[in-house]
């Protein structure tokens, strides 16, 4: 039976992607590039790297990318508009990264492209093939969405309107695994289909304490893109690690 990433992600039903404006994009891109502190020629690995939506933009920036995705419909989008800077994409596995140890001066998982696997240690497997995948001294720039104020503020439902139709999303708060079980309705083009989305939502101190684990330190943590101090109302937790 297909994991529900495998379902959403797989036929490339998810849009929201499109509904992100360029502005932004670049915003998030000048924080990584100023956290991460590379040199032109620099290798960097996009985990889940989707359409390509931050990858293309690190690879202008003189970058040598490599963006990896599990959809072949996302890395089709990808790699059919590269522009003048092109990335290299490759389709496989997080918790089985196809990439030699050590060969990556830096990596990035954005856009809560983390928390997605249910049985337990595969999250910290992830952290794991990345501390592999980095060189020694390498960094990693994780973006996610923070515990503490997803509950704080947490909504049980609402709409967004996306190309052709509307989102519905009808969330239910887990608190013995620490997950939001979502269902997302989408109504485009006189179709609707459902499809079941189960996310993890870690606090700093897992984080810090799983990246320690797969051999790398947090060095620091914001609460949004304008690099303000993490607090218990942050929707994102942005934290910066390197590999010891």
């Amino acid at each position: 039976m297909a994991e529900w990433w495998e379902n959403i992600f797989g036929s490339g039903e998810y849009r929201e992607l499109e509904r992100i404006p360029t502005e932004r994009t670049g915003q998030q891109v000048d924080f990584v590039l100023a956290a991460l502190d590379l040199r032109m020629g620099d290798r960097l690995l996009d985990v889940a790297c989707g359409i390509g939506r931050h990858s293309k933009p690190f690879a202008a920036a003189g970058l040598r990318v490599t963006g990896l995705d599990y959809s072949p419909a996302y890395l089709a989008r990808a790699v059919a508009d590269t522009g003048s800077f092109s990335a290299r994409y490759v389709r496989g596995d997080m918790r089985r990264l196809p990439i030699r140890s050590g060969s990556q001066d830096a990596a990035v998982s954005l856009f809560t492209s983390f928390g997605y696997f249910a049985a337990p240690g595969e999250d910290q497997q992830v952290l794991d093939e990345i501390g592999r995948a980095l060189r020694q001294g390498g960094r990693f720039f994780l973006d996610i969405g923070h515990h503490d104020g997803l509950i704080r503020r947490f909504q049980d439902r609402d709409w967004l309107e996306i190309p052709d139709g509307f989102l519905l999303e009808e969330r239910a708060w887990d608190a013995r695994r620490g997950r939001v079980e979502t269902v997302w309705t989408y109504a485009c083009g006189g179709t609707v289909k459902r499809f079941p989305v189960s996310i993890r939502f870690y606090t700093c101190p897992e984080i810090e304490r799983m990246l320690a684990e797969a051999g790398m330190e947090m060095l620091e943590v914001w609460g949004d893109w304008n690099g303000g101090p993490l607090t218990m109302e942050s929707w994102r937790l942005l934290a910066l690690a390197r590999k010891r």
